[in-house]
């Protein structure tokens, strides 16, 4: 059969096509770019298509006229053709939990002091989401810091447990007066500073009680649209638990204190979801 180029559509002339070649234009939705290797093609022929987003939106699919498209491959039809790449906004959901930690802090005399940083734990994503943003790295996401995301929002429900123990230990001797005493405190950390902070302190220096104990849980719902300022600045954000115990002791013989603190990680059930538009 021979070709011979003639108006739009194909024409039967003795059982036989007369068939023109066809011309594809190229359109998209307005958020990207779409080319071709080619824009002519006789039926049959095949033409790749490349489509390209803009940044915070990526390719979703093909709208065709006059030809068929599939894996980006436009094959030629009798007429003229269009195919248009439409893109849509990168949303994303990401969520997840906080690292678990059994951290404490044990005082027989003096000041100790332990502070825990539990960063975020990544456990579901949804979306295209730049590697970057998982600021720890790691095959586990350990550790989330977006960086320019558009329309961004994060709700945390922060939740941890600490478990206090003071001992008043007799031995050979008399007593004293003095004893032990444990303070803690839980916060958020947007990656900048602190925010959300509550603290608890619990003692004994009745020489009569020879152990107390309690259990204190940190509890704070928060949302904000907070993210860091440059790709360079700020760590990931956190969740933060400072222990410290304190034991005052004078020279009573064979009478001594000691004070705990001990992150219990039954207590860990935080979860948080952040959602935006990622570039």
């Amino acid at each position: 059969m021979s070709y011979v180029n003639f108006d739009n559509e194909p024409l039967m002339f003795n059982d036989d096509f007369i068939i023109r070649e066809s011309t594809l234009t190229l359109l998209t939705n307005g958020n990207g770019t779409l080319t071709a290797d080619k824009l002519t093609g006789m039926p049959g022929d095949t033409v790749v298509l490349v489509p390209t987003n803009s940044s915070y939106y990526r390719f979703n699919s093909y709208s065709v006229t006059g030809g068929t498209i599939e894996n980006n491959v436009f094959t030629f039809g009798y007429t003229d053709a269009t195919a248009c790449a439409n893109f849509g906004a990168n949303y994303f959901t990401v969520s997840g939990g906080f690292k678990e930690s059994n951290s404490y802090v044990n005082s027989t005399g003096g000041t100790a002091y332990n502070p825990v940083t539990q960063y975020l734990v990544v456990r579901g994503i949804s979306g295209d989401v730049p590697s970057g943003w998982f600021k720890r790295g790691g095959s586990s996401y350990s550790g989330w810091s977006p960086w320019q995301a558009n329309d961004y929002s994060i709700s945390l429900n922060l939740r941890a447990r600490v478990d206090i123990d003071i001992y008043a230990n007799i031995g050979l001797g008399g007593k004293n007066q003095y004893g032990g005493s444990a303070w803690v405190s839980g916060y958020f950390n947007n990656g900048l500073n602190n925010t959300d902070v509550e603290s608890f302190s619990f003692s004994d220096y009745d020489q009569d009680i020879t152990h107390i104990s309690t259990s204190w849980y940190y509890s704070k719902d928060v949302t904000t649209t907070d993210q860091r300022v440059s790709v360079y600045a700020g760590d990931p954000y956190a969740m933060g638990i400072r222990l410290s115990a304190n034991v005052v002791n004078y020279t009573a013989p064979g009478y001594y204190w000691t004070a705990a603190a001990r992150i219990n990680s039954a207590g860990n059930t935080g979860t948080w979801t952040a959602t935006g538009i990622a570039p």
